[in-house]
């Protein structure tokens, strides 16, 4: 949060860490700036969703191309396919996982109705964020895990 507030021209002087002066008042300045809370959590919420809402514009058309290439080996038709949200989430180690909510046909050429889909990204969508494959000692999450991080929005790039 310090280099946050730092890069906002907040610090007057060199950033002293979680409770030093100039942290307190850089705090203080962000709070009248930014109509936030004056207190730790509330400014690091603000700051985080500040920064998810300047990526996911900057992400948006990479995702919409990368998630197009690579929806079209996970799908039977798909051309048929509608799609109402595309949504990427980008974890601490680099691993992109698409969550799309997704109307596609089934095995029989119905259609399955709305529903998320989850699939890891072969390819990168986010520049230095390269692909990371679990290894196989390390047991996948759970699809519920996948599915209340895109639902709660625990993201970084979205698409309508």
């Amino acid at each position: 949060m310090q280099h946050a507030l730092f890069r906002l021209g907040l610090y007057e002087s060199k950033i002293d860490g979680l409770t030093g002066p100039g942290t307190r008042k850089a705090m203080a300045e962000y709070s009248k700036r930014y109509h936030v809370d004056n207190n730790f959590a509330s400014i690091a919420l603000d700051i985080e969703f500040k920064r998810r809402e300047q990526w996911q514009a900057e992400w948006t058309d990479l995702l919409d191309a990368a998630v197009s290439e690579e929806l079209e080996t996970y799908l039977l038709d798909f051309g048929s396919a509608k799609i109402k949200e595309k949504i990427l989430f980008v974890g601490n180690h680099g691993w992109q996982t698409a969550c799309l909510y997704i109307n596609a046909k089934n095995q029989f050429g119905a259609y399955t109705g709305y529903q998320w889909v989850f699939f890891p990204m072969k390819k990168s969508v986010v520049d230095g964020y390269p692909p990371y494959v679990m290894p196989d000692l390390v047991p996948p999450l759970p699809k519920e895990t996948y599915e209340f991080w895109c639902q709660m929005g625990f993201v970084v790039g979205q698409a309508d």
